[in-house]
């Protein structure tokens, strides 16, 4: 071995390119030789040489001009050698090849083996080569295109939000091939082809899933189950009847993707809340037995969470210690599937609760988990490491304002991680900050200004939470005319696509911002889209909570144009129901001599003519004043800094009049100690604070007291 690198490299410096590649295909030929006749083969002190490195280096800078076939044989050579090198040379050979490749496919079934070939290297791959490839699939699809090559081409396309590109605009190409395709001929790899791209419309979802029933009828194999098993929960699957039929089926199968279909199982479980006895009995079986006996993390994480979902007096005090003592050993994702099991757990119905002692079992393992989440933020590599603990965190506590100094190494570390994330990375990122409350202004104005000088760069959904995020934090970005014209761009050109939601909050953002442009106003208050915001809210999987976060959402995006676009003329469907809010909880008025006129006190009379429900006209010296008692949910987490809410809030009381006075975090905290002494600390407080006297007050925002401007 070591002599015929030697001799190779003794042929001249550098020495011809054909001898170069030669003596590599050589090696592995020895390689070969060696493991036939039983005789060993060190191959890391071949790579590691330093004559080797010559070769390979040689190889590198001129491999332009190697022929094809040479090229192709260097490859195969180096990967079976070093079983995946990670020498950039061998990248950089990879990427030749295939750049070289990529233009001669001219056939649906090139592509189709060039996707194949990808799939097994995306971790190798270069944002040009996977640009490449979508390239060249944009050209060679046709309505005609069989579904075994759109399958093959998606987790190529699909991949490249995992480099520093997207591929939305591909993806949305083998949709609408897929649509057609399906039409035609339905099967379980079409349908799975169709949820890939944007996200269906709410008609094309139920067409699709009144299909679904059918497609079952013909039997399953392993691999459709997998890709019904996302469909279940990407698309999502509604339908009891489809839901039972899919899930007894793959109970009767021998499943080698049994994790899998476990997770999509407590997916399905949270969003529809179905359940099947006979999958769960075989999902049971498997757990009990990886919580025995398996050293597996990721399998023994899996069954917790689900023995902690649906039969948490499984999990005695022997497998809890057993998870705490792993904890360190557990990758973020893991701990996230604890978590949830956790929560599951910690909602169990108080008849089982008494029986079994498991809320004291529950808080050491939540303490557990807690602390190596506060140990892997500081260590985390990448933003999806740590956004999956960011969630985890916010599942073990739902109730804000909790761990400060993890709120504080969380901005710490996103600073660090946001500016080498990809795509993909970025938009898990913006859903996890449109639930949290951090000021990071220097890692938002950084994506701001990449987004608005590269808008296609994110996702069309990432666009629109990245404005959302920084209201949130009520971060005001720089640059943010620059920005908002991009967004407001983005927005219009997939306005059909896009999630009403995100939509939503792209608006309020803009508004916050006062960036928001007349177009994207009137798309949004007119009747095609109020249809489409009642289908997806009555007809989608989704909960209470949802509803209503979608519903303010509009509400607030109401108010926003009807206050600050008052030009645009768009009615304010609200403005009653906050009248009579303002007349039963908010108003105080002050008279010319700024003596308070009685609102709220014995003098009804004077606010409201007797036995009418019209308000009574107040002379124009009169002064409206309103009190906005602020607490901690009114400031982000790791910084003094309020709301993007809070400081919408405070903008529109001043434009409808009145002169604000805010009571601070503290005062608040002595008003909630107890309705009677907390109450008359508060009311000493406000008088030291103010000349009016508490008794003129009316708090706005604290739904204990009245009046919640949303």
């Amino acid at each position: 071995m070591s002599t015929v690198i030697s001799n190779t490299t003794q042929l001249g410096t550098p020495c011809p390119l054909e001898y170069a590649a030669q003596a590599v295909v050589s090696l592995w030929d020895l390689k070969k030789l060696s493991d036939s006749v039983q005789k060993g083969f060190d191959t890391t002190s071949a790579v590691s040489s330093r004559d080797f490195q010559v070769l390979v280096d040689h190889l590198h800078q001129n491999s332009s001009l190697l022929s094809d076939s040479c090229l192709t044989a260097v490859l195969v050579s180096l990967k079976r050698l070093l079983l995946e090198p990670e020498i950039p040379a061998y990248h950089a050979l990879l990427n030749e090849a295939a750049l070289r490749l990529l233009p001669l496919c001219s056939t649906e079934e090139e592509i189709k083996f060039a996707a194949i070939s990808l799939r097994h290297l995306l971790h190798l791959a270069s944002p040009s080569l996977l640009i490449s490839f979508c390239s060249k699939a944009s050209e060679i699809l046709t309505p005609a295109s069989h579904h075994r090559t759109l399958l093959r081409c998606i987790p190529v396309i699909d991949a490249m939000a995992n480099a520093d590109c997207n591929a939305s605009g591909t993806l949305k190409l083998i949709q609408e091939r897929a649509r057609e395709l399906y039409r035609e001929e339905p099967s379980v790899a079409v349908a799975h082809c169709l949820i890939m791209g944007p996200a269906v419309r709410q008609q094309e979802r139920l067409q699709l899933e009144s299909s679904l029933g059918e497609l079952l009828k013909l039997g399953i194999s392993h691999r459709s189950s997998v890709y019904f098993a996302n469909l279940v929960v990407w698309l999502p699957v509604t339908n009891p009847d489809v839901l039972a039929t899919f899930w007894n089926l793959v109970a009767d199968l021998s499943h080698p993707s049994l994790m899998l279909l476990i997770r999509r199982y407590l997916g399905c479980y949270q969003q529809t809340a179905f359940r099947s006895k006979s999958f769960e009995s075989v999902a049971h079986e498997w757990s009990e037995e990886k919580l025995e006996n398996s050293w597996n993390l990721r399998s023994v994480a899996l069954a917790a969470q689900f023995l902690l979902t649906f039969r948490p007096t499984g999990m005695s005090y022997e497998r809890v210690q057993r998870i705490s003592e792993m904890a360190g050993q557990l990758t973020s994702w893991s701990l996230l599937e604890l978590s949830l099991g956790v929560r599951a757990a910690e909602r169990l119905p108080s008849r089982i609760s008494r029986r079994y002692p498991l809320p004291p079992l529950l808080m050491g393992l939540k303490t557990d988990i807690h602390g190596e989440i506060r140990r892997k933020v500081d260590a985390a590599q990448t933003l999806n490491e740590l956004v999956a603990l960011i969630v985890s965190n916010k599942v073990l506590w739902s109730s804000r304002g909790h761990h400060e100094h993890l709120k504080e190494a969380i901005a710490a570390r996103c600073s660090v991680l946001v500016d080498e994330a990809s795509p993909r990375s970025l938009a898990a990122f913006c859903r996890a900050m449109t639930a949290e409350r951090l000021w990071l202004p220097d890692s938002l104005n950084r994506l701001v200004a990449r987004a608005a000088d590269a808008p296609e760069w994110l996702f069309p959904v990432t666009t629109c939470q990245l404005p959302y995020v920084c209201f949130v934090s009520g971060h005001v970005p720089d640059r943010v005319d620059h920005f908002a014209k991009a967004v407001n761009a983005c927005i219009l050109r997939h306005f059909d696509d896009l999630p009403t939601s995100a939509l939503l909050q792209a608006a309020v953002a803009l508004g916050f911002f006062q960036c928001l442009g007349s177009e994207l106003i009137h798309r949004i208050f007119a009747l095609p889209f109020m249809e489409r915001l009642d289908q997806e809210l009555i007809g989608f999987i989704t909960d209470d909570q949802t509803d209503r976060q979608v519903r303010e959402l509009l509400a607030t995006l109401n108010r926003i144009v009807c206050l600050d676009f008052p030009e645009e003329r768009v009615p304010w469907f609200h403005e009653q129901y906050y009248a009579a809010r303002v007349d039963r909880g908010l108003s105080c008025f002050l008279d010319a001599s700024k003596r308070p006129v009685g609102v709220n006190g014995d003098a009804q009379e004077v606010h409201r003519i007797a036995h009418s429900h019209k308000a009574a006209v107040f002379p124009s010296d009169y002064k409206r004043i309103a009190v906005l008692v602020l607490d901690e949910n009114n400031f982000c987490d790791n910084y003094p800094q309020p709301t993007g809410y809070q400081q919408l809030k405070m903008r529109h009381l001043e434009i409808l009049g009145y002169h604000l006075t805010l009571v601070g975090h503290t005062l608040t905290c002595l008003g909630r100690r107890g309705k009677k002494g907390g109450n008359r600390k508060f009311q000493g407080a406000s008088r030291r604070d103010s000349v009016y006297g508490p008794h003129w007050f009316v708090p706005v925002g604290c739904p204990e007291w009245g009046f919640s401007l949303m």
